[in-house]
């Protein structure tokens, strides 16, 4: 029995046509805008992504305004614990990251060196 060709596309097929669509695509970053001001523990608002095109990246921003009225000691996750759950949800509605700010700063420092 013969395999389909959906069944010979394998994963090796699938990296070298991510790295051709990464080294050929036109580059394009688009500003979303601003949300805020929020206070300690607000939950923040739902962003929904524009779904055109191959998305293979997010940037976000986070901006503090921060008064310290006593003496302190800074957190070992300072300042990534300030977001205290970020949550990514596919097109499809599939939780994709579902964690605190500061291991998301660690699973990035782990993938990205």
């Amino acid at each position: 029995m013969q395999a389909t060709p959906q069944q010979q596309y394998g994963a090796a097929n699938n990296l070298a046509d991510t790295r051709t669509l990464l080294r050929t695509g036109i580059h394009y970053e688009q500003f979303v805008g601003t949300f805020g001001a929020y206070q300690p523990g607000q939950s923040c608002t739902t962003i929904k992504l524009n779904n055109a095109g191959i998305l293979t990246g997010l940037r976000i921003v986070v901006q503090a305004d921060m008064t310290v009225t006593s003496p302190v000691t800074a957190s070992p996750f300072a300042p990534y614990n300030l977001l205290s759950n970020i949550t990514l949800r596919d097109f499809a509605g599939i939780s994709r990251i579902n964690l605190p700010g500061h291991q998301l700063y660690a699973i990035l420092c782990a993938r990205y060196g």
